[in-house]
């Protein structure tokens, strides 16, 4: 704020913009007080991109300070004890139903993806060649992320202006965080939904013009507006692919996919017209991911990770199959899953099955399953733990519940044996060639 200069209007702009997106909670024009400056920025329907001209928000006047509320500093935030101040802004959707948005990210961690979108935007460059920007979002080295970008930094070959790079910051993270709560998946609770489900909705302005309401974000083209089945199924693939994205990167430091996307949205002024091809560009950040990690590292068609296979893998697999049967996994959703369970364990507890120790950890004998229901599977053979556990089993993975559909008696064996030696390579061989065809490898 202090390169910004001494005017205490561009300091207003920027401390209120800051104080605005720093709330990563509810939808960043509700933390705009004013009524009449959230519609000089964000338009009268309260859904527009804001501009990115610094003249445009020193000339329509100064924003107003939130009530009741402090400002928090860089150097506060990034502190182990530092506890953001939980002030939801709840209005009601159509449905007039009471509701609260949380983001899937905290403050800082955005602020180290609003600092990539600016390299990526402005093209700067380390002055020595040296790596700019930490691959890792590793809010502990916030500060020194951005000494590196404003000290060392070259755009177009000359030094970074620190004035210059704070007015265009300030409104790239506005601009970014607007994008974020209209395109990024949130976690919604209300009086339903206590636990929170994905979400996928933008904030309007009412017609009465008096209060803001909640509705699916439109992913469309031009002339797509009356064509609301198809608006609405595109909104579902989007919310249900990034929600595989989020389960399978459960760590700040490794969410590299939403800089893709918000490099991606960041191209687009009048970004509203042009989302029709983004759910392709989300799928196409997990295809890389299957195919870098999985496909081709396991050689000569032998796909034996065990544990280690990662667990983007299992989840894209899984909206493969939901999206190819829609209405048979109408209940599913994607939870975190986060340990991998051989279906036919090494070591069986039932006395009467014996080992498996050659193929056990081929992915055909592999699902993702949450870690409390891993401790109950235990070493239990398929058999029992399908006959046991049945009802959490139906609403796990969709890989699973196959898994368990295909652990039946077969070949005058016993379910259990006739999945280890029998169904589980048929399974794997489908499951491959969905992953295969679909990441489009030869096969």
């Amino acid at each position: 704020m202090r390169a910004v200069g001494e005017s205490s209007e561009s300091q207003n702009v920027f401390a209120n913009i800051w104080e605005a997106c720093s709330n990563m909670n509810g939808y960043v024009q509700m933390h705009i007080t004013n009524t009449e400056m959230r519609k000089t920025i964000f338009g009268d329907s309260w859904n527009n991109l804001p501009s990115e001209e610094w003249a445009k928000y020193i000339r329509n006047g100064k924003l107003q300070n939130p009530k009741n509320t402090a400002s928090s500093k860089i150097s506060d935030i990034i502190k182990n004890d530092y506890v953001l101040n939980e002030n939801y802004v709840v209005i009601k959707n159509e449905k007039q139903t009471k509701v609260l948005y949380k983001s899937i990210i905290e403050f800082p961690v955005f602020l180290l993806h609003c600092l990539k979108c600016f390299v990526q935007k402005y093209n700067v460059v380390h002055e020595n060649g040296e790596v700019l920007v930490f691959e890792l979002l590793d809010d502990k080295r916030l500060i020194d992320s951005f000494d590196r970008v404003i000290c060392h930094g070259l755009i177009n070959g000359n030094k970074i202006d620190p004035v210059d790079f704070s007015k265009k910051f300030i409104i790239l993270l506005l601009r970014t965080r607007f994008l974020f709560d209209k395109f990024i998946i949130k976690r919604m609770y209300d009086d339903v939904n206590v636990d929170g489900v994905w979400s996928l909705n933008e904030l309007r302005l009412s017609s009465n013009d008096s209060s803001g309401y909640y509705s699916q974000t439109r992913f469309i083209n031009y002339k797509e507006w009356n064509q609301n089945d198809k608006i609405l199924s595109r909104n579902k693939e989007i919310l249900m692919i990034q929600s595989a994205l989020r389960v399978s990167y459960t760590s700040p430091k490794v969410m590299h996919w939403i800089t893709s996307l918000l490099n991606y949205l960041l191209n687009y002024e009048d970004v509203e017209y042009y989302m029709a091809d983004f759910c392709k560009v989300i799928e196409d950040i997990a295809k890389k991911a299957v195919k870098d990690n999985f496909l081709s590292k396991c050689k000569n068609d032998v796909y034996e990770l065990g544990v280690n296979t990662p667990h983007i893998v299992f989840n894209y697999l899984d909206y493969l199959l939901w999206k190819n049967n829609k209405e048979k996994y109408k209940d599913f959703v994607f939870e975190f899953r986060n340990s991998v369970e051989h279906w036919y364990p090494q070591n069986p507890s039932d006395g009467s099955f014996d080992s498996w120790v050659d193929g056990k950890d081929t992915f055909g004998n592999l699902c993702i399953i949450q870690r409390d229901v891993n401790s109950k599977f235990s070493n239990l053979s398929p058999g029992s733990k399908k006959e046991t556990y049945i009802n959490r089993i139906n609403k796990g993975s969709i890989k699973l519940r196959i898994m368990s559909e295909m652990t039946v008696p077969g070949n005058n064996k016993v379910s259990s044996y006739y999945w280890r030696e029998d169904a589980c390579k048929i399974h794997e061989k489908k499951m491959i060639e969905i992953l295969k065809d679909n990441c489009t490898l030869e096969q």
